[in-house]
């Protein structure tokens, strides 16, 4: 391994590198020498080592180290299986929290770094309710700097899909944010109405009640109804806000309040009944059953119908001496 390069997001080791530890190396021993020459019973003291002898320094001269890993590599290769996954998530998330207070370039780097880690590596977002992040991102949702509320939206979205993420957030006052986020951040519609599916899928009497409180179910109508201009998918927004308020009809406190609101709305007539499963992303997309709409007039009516089959036995066939006889099926 010495005499090889290597570059990944625990490792920059190439020449310079090599050609700077064999320089330590080599002055350490040399003053170590010249140590027992005097004292034979002298010992190394590794604390005289400087920065200055980091023999990283100009490797990671202009990176962007988080946890002991490389960024800019981890963000091009996110697989990468981190030796200590659960470590890095947590000085990660530190980190965004760090630049969403004191925004700076760096901050985009690091909220791709944490949404590709849980995307790839879903068991290091388990701990994170337990250490009390998630409020932190809850509150930056209505934040009045873009960067902080773009970069809660982006998270929480991602965070949404994990279990014990999205069970901690049913339980925190997070329906308000969404919406906030959704006004102030119109082009991650898509992703501020996947945050809102997830989290009303937990079917819990508190978000719905939230939803009422802070009038998001008009809010959605009027979201449906709009043309979302500068929304890269905004089929997928509507098809999960459908999905989201379908979800909130189903509380058992307050949901028929929310079905009463709903029906009364012309907007809603048009949506509640549409196949909107086909116009998710695949990757958030569940198998697709095959049945037919019903429902005359949509663009995927008779889709997966199967084609037509006769019931009718084949005709008959006569033979040069005139008897008929019937063709094998």
């Amino acid at each position: 391994m010495f005499d090889s390069s290597n570059e990944h997001p625990e490792l920059i080791w190439n020449e310079n590198t090599r050609k700077k530890v064999k320089e330590i190396i080599d002055k350490e021993v040399e003053t170590l020498y010249q140590k027992h020459i005097k004292d034979p019973t002298a010992k190394w003291n590794t604390t005289t080592l400087s920065d200055d002898y980091c023999a990283y320094g100009d490797s990671i001269s202009g990176e962007l180290v988080v946890g002991g890993v490389f960024i800019r590599l981890f963000v091009e290769n996110p697989g990468w299986p981190v030796r200590h996954p659960k470590e890095f998530a947590r000085e990660l998330i530190e980190k965004v929290l760090e630049l969403m207070a004191r925004p700076t370039p760096q901050i985009e780097m690091v909220t791709t770094a944490f949404v590709a880690l849980v995307r790839n590596h879903p068991n290091t977002a388990d701990q994170l309710p337990a250490q009390g992040y998630l409020p932190q991102f809850c509150t930056n949702m209505g934040s009045q700097k873009p960067e902080a509320s773009k970069v809660a939206i982006l998270i929480l979205q991602e965070l949404s899909e994990n279990q014990f993420c999205c069970d901690a957030l049913s339980q925190l006052p997070c329906i308000d944010g969404i919406m906030k986020s959704m006004k102030n951040q119109p082009s991650l519609m898509r992703e501020s109405a996947h945050a809102l599916k997830c989290l009303m899928k937990r079917n819990t009497g508190e978000l719905a009640q939230q939803m009422l409180n802070c009038g998001m179910v008009p809010y959605l109508l009027e979201v449906l109804d709009s043309s979302m201009n500068g929304v890269s998918n905004g089929a997928a927004a509507r098809a999960e806000i459908v999905d989201a308020l379908k979800s909130a009809i189903l509380d058992l406190k307050v949901g028929t309040k929310i079905q009463e609101i709903l029906e009364k709305s012309p907007i809603w007539a048009q949506f509640k009944d549409q196949r909107h499963d086909l116009f998710l992303p695949a990757a958030r997309t569940l198998a697709v059953t095959g049945a037919p709409t019903g429902v005359a007039g949509y663009l995927t009516e008779g889709m997966f119908n199967p084609p037509p089959m006769s019931n009718q036995p084949p005709p008959m066939h006569h033979d040069a001496a005139g008897d008929s006889f019937q063709p094998p099926l």
